[in-house]
């Protein structure tokens, strides 16, 4: 029976990197060209803008314009492209750890979007490329309502533990990949990918001179998180 499901997550894996093997070679095909990349020789990730919908598709707003305004730092706890507005070289698909991904059920984007932001290069495409049209019930956090959001917040991270999971793959990426980090990431990740919940260390976090969210209720609700020592 071990043998039979251990077979089973090998295959699945293997299906899921032919999948990004697949994204990769669509990448090289059409991305590169029309945008005059190198497309193998570093990590690389291109991401198109969205603009949201509601579930009578009519217009809410336009995605983020990441365009002059994205860092490693700003992309720890905050993903700017979701995962179908981004494009990958292979040179990123190889550097995935996919059993860690697969495993701990981690989003693909933050961590496409993590080496892309550290030891890569993000290509923004500021042509509107998708409609994302969303219900309010939607489960993940997107586009929802201020109250939802506190909602969610208030369920996931407060009293659960996706913050927890959050940093503790956070605290794996820094270890798989920390001999390829300039000194500037290694720096930043040195804090926040750091396993110690000290009490200086969480003053630390919660007063860290830089915004690392988009909006002032986000940045808040993570600082609290930080004093709490959820992440």
């Amino acid at each position: 029976m071990v043998t039979c499901q251990k077979g089973k997550v090998m295959n699945y894996n293997k299906e899921v990197r032919n999948a990004f093997d697949d994204w990769a070679a669509t990448y090289e095909k059409d991305v590169v060209p029309k945008l005059n990349l190198r497309g193998y020789s570093y990590d690389e990730l291109a991401a198109s803008i969205l603009s949201y919908y509601n579930e009578n598709m009519e217009y809410l707003r336009s995605g983020e314009n990441i365009l002059n305004n994205y860092s490693f730092e700003r992309g720890i706890y905050y993903t700017y492209a979701p995962g179908f507005t981004q494009m990958i070289n292979r040179a990123l698909v190889d550097s995935l750890d996919f059993d860690y991904i697969i495993g701990k059920n981690l989003a693909h984007d933050i961590w496409c979007q993590w080496i892309a932001t550290s030891i890569g290069k993000i290509v923004p495409n500021k042509t509107v490329l998708a409609k994302f049209r969303r219900h309010e019930s939607a489960v993940t956090s997107g586009n929802k309502s201020k109250l939802a959001s506190v909602k969610r917040w208030w369920t996931t991270e407060i009293c659960g533990d996706e913050m927890k999971k959050w940093h503790q793959s956070l605290c794996y990426f820094k270890k798989a990949y920390i001999n390829d980090f300039n000194d500037e990431t290694a720096s930043v990740l040195s804090l926040f990918a750091n396993e110690n919940k000290s009490f200086s260390n969480k003053i630390k976090k919660l007063f860290y001179p830089k915004k690392l969210k988009i909006t002032l209720g986000g940045e808040i609700a993570l600082r609290i998180l930080f004093l709490l020592g959820k992440c």
